[in-house]
């Protein structure tokens, strides 16, 4: 069913000439690939693509945003409390 509304909602909602999904088999035909039940498929959230199979993906750090991040958290932290000495005690005159 997720394939389903994905495909309805990449295609404004008519649905997708080229996905036939058939519930009594478990299968999916994306154009001329069938695909069933435990395979695995990649979708591109970005532009919709689906890939056969896992795509190996590179997350990239993202060091500047990271860093901008710190110093936001740094310059909204609240003032350090003044750190507190023990005072001497003094000895019984």
């Amino acid at each position: 069913m997720t394939i389903r509304s994905l495909a309805a909602h990449r295609s404004g909602g008519d649905g997708c000439g080229e996905l036939r999904l058939d519930e009594t088999t478990k299968s999916l035909q994306l154009g001329e690939t069938i695909f069933h039940e435990g395979d695995v498929l990649t979708l591109d959230g970005n532009d919709g693509a689906v890939y056969a199979g896992a795509v190996h993906t590179v997350t990239e750090p993202m060091v500047a945003l990271c860093a901008r991040l710190e110093r936001l958290r740094l310059r909204s932290a609240p003032p350090a409390a003044p750190a507190r000495h023990r005072r001497a005690r003094r000895a019984a005159q």
